[in-house]
């Protein structure tokens, strides 16, 4: 009762704010850990009947960095936001897409994301090393048409019956609408793996401890 009557206190002194009371009580969601993919150099496609590998080098820089950094929010919205993956609500996602992608991400976002169960089985969700190769694609003028991005990610989701290691393998292929670059096509795979499951007395000795892959795609 001595409690109760302390909170009812706090919340009047701050004039019907729960602001102050909140940030006594504290927050249980987990801050959204920095990420960056570990890009390689990006590489400049030619279509030119003159090639110029200096020109094209420069010309490929711009939107090679703009990719990157969509694929780095795209994978933080997908695998490592909590507000996300708590809550099993991916909308955030979807924005990285084109209208006409954006139906098929949509419709398969269990494994382009840490999925809608991904709450209940995880109390943290961290980044591990992740790599990047980017491609640009020139049209003869040098004017970059499209990217392509071969991404490899890693994070590591942590819960009451252990650790799982979410392997997501995409390829997407990106084009500039409206001043920024979306994915219009995409291909994606995971390959999940048990990292220390709980052990189980019913468990078999010969069970495998690595989740069936799952593939995505649309073009």
């Amino acid at each position: 009762m001595i409690g109760a009557l302390a909170v009812v206190a706090i919340f009047a002194l701050s004039g019907g704010d729960a602001g102050p009371l909140t940030d006594l009580v504290g927050d249980d969601t987990p801050e959204t850990p920095e990420f960056a993919f570990e890009a390689g150099k990006p590489k400049a496609v030619e279509t030119s009947a003159k090639p110029n590998h200096q020109a094209a080098a420069a010309a490929a820089q711009a939107p090679s960095t703009a990719v990157t950094q969509q694929l780095d929010g795209l994978y933080t919205a997908a695998f490592l936001d909590p507000d996300n993956w708590m809550d099993g609500e991916y909308d955030d996602v979807l924005e990285f897409f084109s209208d006409d992608a954006r139906d098929a991400a949509e419709a398969q976002l269990d494994v382009l994301t840490a999925g809608t169960e991904a709450g209940g089985a995880f109390e943290s969700i961290t980044p591990r090393p992740s790599t990047l190769k980017v491609h640009v694609l020139l049209d003869p003028s040098r004017v970059p048409h499209a990217v392509e991005g071969s991404a490899r990610f890693v994070a590591r989701g942590t819960g009451a019956d252990g650790q799982v290691e979410l392997v997501s393998k995409g390829q997407f292929v990106f084009e500039k609408i409206d001043g920024e670059w979306l994915v219009v096509s995409f291909s994606v795979q995971r390959s999940d793996e048990e990292r220390e499951p709980r052990p189980s007395a019913s468990a078999s000795p010969g069970a495998s401890d690595s989740a069936a892959p799952s593939e995505a795609e649309a073009s």
